[in-house]
């Protein structure tokens, strides 16, 4: 899980605050922009990918087996547990 802070110039945040738009930004120190950049490239990228519930279980299959191969590389953990918390859903 990631929590992310950032301090924004606005009365009042709206459920539907849409990040890409340049205007959030407005009035933000750096280590908020820096913040919501993390937020804002993902979805960038999550709008340019047809199949965004595919794509998330693709990443999660390279996840689990770059992990499977360092557990196995340096025999330090049961690779079937730690896979299992990294479903997206």
């Amino acid at each position: 899980m990631d929590v992310l802070y950032a301090s924004l110039a606005q009365f009042l945040i709206p459920e539907t605050l849409d990040l890409s738009h340049n205007s959030v930004l407005r009035g933000c120190d750096e280590q908020s922009v820096r913040s919501l950049n993390g937020c804002r490239v993902t979805d960038t990228i999550l709008r340019c990918v047809c199949g965004v519930v595919c794509m998330c279980v693709c990443v999660c299959f390279v996840v689990a087996v770059a992990l499977w191969m360092y557990c196995v590389t340096n025999r330090v953990c049961a690779p079937s547990t730690a896979v299992a918390s990294l479903t997206p859903f």
